[in-house]
């Protein structure tokens, strides 16, 4: 069962635009701490796995800082996604 991560229901319009975002499309996403900007990395991820058919290895997501790897990385595992 994931701890913070929700589901794409659940994301507001704006994540929900960064997520379904054209694979060959990048962007910057940046807001105050709790906007939901982790939300919409890791619902991405799973996006253009799931939906654009994206192999898992071409997927790398980086973040800031080790505390952050280490909270992320147990949902990324909850999905199904190796480390």
């Amino acid at each position: 069962m994931n701890a913070w991560l929700r589901s794409f229901a659940e994301l507001s319009s704006e994540q929900k635009k960064i997520v379904q975002m054209p694979s060959r499309e990048s962007s910057l996403v940046s807001g105050p701490p709790g906007s939901g900007k982790t939300q919409a990395l890791v619902q991405r991820a799973d996006y253009l796995i799931q939906s654009q058919k994206i192999s898992e290895e071409k997927i790398r997501l980086f973040v800031s800082t080790d505390v952050m790897e280490k909270f992320i990385r147990p949902e990324i595992k909850s999905l199904g996604y190796p480390d």
